[in-house]
């Protein structure tokens, strides 16, 4: 009785350790949990992490560049799904699966340097037009960018491009934002074959997404981006919240950081101007054309369609007392309506003259500003409908 009570206890422990050792059983088999983030084209599938790179600004004065875009983009998160096994008898059935499709996102608006017109190309459906700079064959431009309002934050896993052209993006980056002026850099993609999709996967809260160009090899116009467009997680559906564009951006400006204070300086009765900077629709350091004491040569828009705005701008160093503004024309006619602006950051603008063209070149025109400032802008728009505006000469900011 004893003998025969031992031999059922132990086939009875053999049959766990049979039951433990069959795959699928054990309790530590957990869904797997894989991150990727890749740039990728329709025609491969390969798995690329996006290089962290840092976006350049521009200053006609040093020409230096502003390093920034630190932070790394999320990586995009999936779990793998099981088959659970029903009871001995009633025959194998699959948990239904998730719809895993991505949602397609349109942009509630688009807003782009000055040095073009054509951001709604950009996702017209039709590939053979594209977003490129518009700049005379004399003027390369300098920057570009093209900026997507998706109205809201949207949880972005894709976002993808088409090129109708090569060649005009040999420094190109993709950059999101969910606001704040606080741009991460998701991409630096090379150059991919004409007419195909490639794109940058990630998993980010979004609502802005940038396409920002710089030339370092002179290129006569940048982009030719032929077709854009962004993929959301699967089941998104927009809840209508904060579905508002919003505004642009004053068409022609630069992003360009503000630089650290320095020590004002003097000569003769007015105020050095340290740094200077001018809106994309202008040629590369045009800003310093009014400072060379020159007045045939001057800072002017340089598109081959009319410009709506354009502007150029001048840093003092640090806040100081500016009593009188002076400036001169090589033209008449490129000036029917700008504004005087200061700001003592750079950011936060302040109108305190409406002006318009001078009776005739070479001849100073003067303006009581009597302001303390750090900045002062030459903000130009252009209700005629010029060819291009402008041709401000020569310009003095007077001390006390």
């Amino acid at each position: 009785m004893t003998h025969r009570h031992s031999t059922r206890w132990g086939l009875a422990a053999a049959a766990v350790l049979v039951a433990l050792s069959v795959p699928g059983l054990s309790a530590a088999d957990n869904d797997t949990t894989t991150s990727t983030s890749s740039t990728t084209t329709s025609t491969s599938t390969p798995t690329t992490s996006p290089d962290e790179l840092n976006v350049t600004k521009n200053d006609d004065t040093k020409n230096d560049d502003k390093k920034g875009g630190d932070d790394k983009d999320d990586d995009t998160t999936s779990s793998t799904s099981s088959t659970v096994e029903a009871d001995e008898g009633d025959g194998e059935e699959s948990v239904p699966k998730k719809d895993d499709t991505p949602v397609p996102v349109r942009a509630h608006s688009w807003s782009t340097t000055g040095n073009s017109r054509l951001s709604s190309h950009a996702d017209d459906g039709d590939p053979a037009s594209a977003f490129v700079t518009q700049m005379l064959d004399w003027a390369p431009p300098t920057w570009a960018w093209l900026k997507a309002d998706l109205g809201g934050n949207v949880p972005l896993t894709r976002v993808e491009w088409m090129w109708s052209q090569a060649g005009a993006a040999d420094a190109f980056t993709v950059e999101v934002s969910a606001g704040q002026g606080k741009w991460i850099i998701i991409a630096q993609p090379g150059e991919t074959p004409v007419g195909q999709w490639t794109g940058v996967t990630l998993e980010r809260e979004t609502r802005f997404v940038r396409f920002a160009w710089r030339n370092p090899n002179g290129d006569r116009q940048l982009g030719h981006l032929a077709e854009v467009r962004f993929l959301a997680r699967p089941g998104f559906v927009a809840d209508g919240k904060g579905m508002t564009p919003q505004p642009s951006d004053v068409v022609g400006t630069s992003e360009s950081a503000v630089a650290d204070r320095s020590k004002p300086e003097t000569k003769g009765d007015h105020w050095v101007v340290q740094r200077s900077t001018r809106s994309s629709n202008s040629p590369d350091k045009s800003s310093r054309l009014p400072l060379d004491g020159k007045p045939d040569t001057a800072w002017q828009t340089a598109l081959s369609i009319a410009p709506r705005t354009g502007w150029t701008m001048y840093d003092l160093g640090d806040v100081v007392d500016v009593p009188t503004i002076k400036w001169k024309f090589s033209q008449v006619g490129g000036a029917d309506r700008f504004l005087v602006q200061t700001s003592v950051d750079g950011k936060k603008w302040s109108s305190i003259s409406e002006q318009t063209n001078a009776a005739a070149v070479d001849t100073w025109v003067q303006l009581d500003a009597n302001v303390r400032t750090r900045f002062v802008r030459f903000f130009f728009t252009n209700p005629n409908a010029d060819a291009n505006i402008g041709f401000l000469s020569e310009v003095r900011f007077l001390h006390g």
